[in-house]
């Protein structure tokens, strides 16, 4: 290497450098909306420069604003489209036997392809169990080999990037519901994601599952900017420092950046925050703290006659109502000697049941 190309490195490095820290500099923990920091601390990630970097990370993705992944390429040149989502890229393969692999494909497959935003977004996502085959009356079709890939035809449309860090695929949906509600509405429902409430906390549950982002005690801002970096980028190779895609990673969070300095953009800004409201959105499905009957009298000697006895009781009471209906100028009551409802113990003597015994749920961590 010449001297003057080391000279040029070196200040090409340096000028990363001062950007990086420019960025870093600009957007610390005070810049970051009060919601997205409390959607991550639900899910136990509470350092600063952790929750700072995945705002930086959400800015870049969709100036932190979430919603639903742009997949219209049709205007894209096939050379833009080749760098962004070609290899390497661990699931699309490195050799040209793989019928999807974007560095191979003929310029004309992916013309067809990119010419239909939902199209496009399943090859992206979902369309490696398929090959592009010729098809006389649309030019080219996706052909599955098997009953089941056929079924999920449409996964990668319907489970494109959605939220504010862009979560994608049906696995990465079926976890994080699973994380936030201990069910599978997002993988029924993936649009819930597009409610920006559902979006910051699918966006917390994907850096805590997929970055281990709530055992980041990390004191450099830079480290934790980084390693967010390739949690979302799913690919080291490409977007850790010195890969071909970290650059441009850095250069789209200066925009966002400079784009809060806007006071149009910091109005949207503000206003989608605003429509946020964690506290009436349920982040997790609490567990259950009361017992079916059933379980408990087999667990409980007695039990099951006491529950018996009590209904029992409620039904007697209920038909003296009925059976001796109030008098004019009287009030309906119970039954003479009634002093109310009660479950009888398995002791000799009768309690009344206590509401000091009532546990309220906790919800899951």
């Amino acid at each position: 290497m010449r001297a003057y190309e080391f000279i040029t490195e070196g200040a090409q490095q340096s000028a990363n450098k001062s950007r990086l820290n420019k960025t870093i500099a600009n957007l610390t923990i005070n810049d970051v909306p009060k919601p997205f920091i409390d959607a991550f601390r639900e899910r136990g990630i509470t350092n600063p420069n952790t929750i700072t970097a995945y705002y930086k990370v959400a800015g870049k993705e969709t100036k932190a604003l979430g919603g639903p992944e742009n997949m219209d390429y049709s205007q894209t040149p096939n050379t833009r489209i080749v760098k962004l989502f070609g290899e390497p890229n661990s699931w699309r393969g490195t050799n040209k036997s793989n019928p999807n692999n974007l560095n191979y494909l003929p310029p004309e497959k992916l013309d067809w392809l990119k010419s239909d935003p939902q199209r496009f977004g399943q090859f992206l996502y979902g369309g490696q169990r398929a090959k592009i085959v010729p098809d006389a009356k649309q030019g080219y079709r996706m052909e599955f080999s098997k009953p089941e890939d056929q079924q999920r035809a449409n996964d990668g449309w319907n489970y494109r990037g959605r939220g504010h860090v862009q979560i994608t695929g049906r696995d990465q949906y079926a976890k994080i519901s699973q994380e936030l509600y201990g069910d599978d509405r997002l993988v029924k429902n993936p649009d819930l994601v597009n409610d920006p409430s559902v979006g910051l906390r699918a966006s917390a549950a994907y850096a805590k599952l997929y970055g281990n982002a709530h055992k980041d005690q990390s004191a450099n801002a830079t480290d934790s900017l980084n390693r967010a970096l390739v949690t979302v980028g799913g690919s080291a190779e490409k977007y850790k420092p010195g890969g071909r895609m970290y650059q441009q990673q850095i250069d789209g969070i200066n925009t966002f950046a400079q784009n809060l300095a806007d006071p149009k953009f910091k109005q949207q800004h503000d206003q989608h925050y605003a429509s946020v409201n964690l506290a009436n959105t349920q982040a997790t499905k609490p567990p259950s703290t009361t017992t079916p009957a059933t379980q408990v009298a087999k667990t409980e000697p007695g039990m099951l006659d006491r529950l018996k006895s009590f209904g029992q009781e409620v039904g007697q009471n209920i038909g003296n109502v009925l059976i001796k209906p109030a008098q004019a100028g009287t009030t309906p009551s119970f039954a003479p000697g009634s002093q109310g409802l009660h479950i009888p113990s398995t002791g000799s003597n009768d309690t009344k049941a206590s509401t000091d015994s009532t546990t309220q749920a906790k919800p899951i961590k």
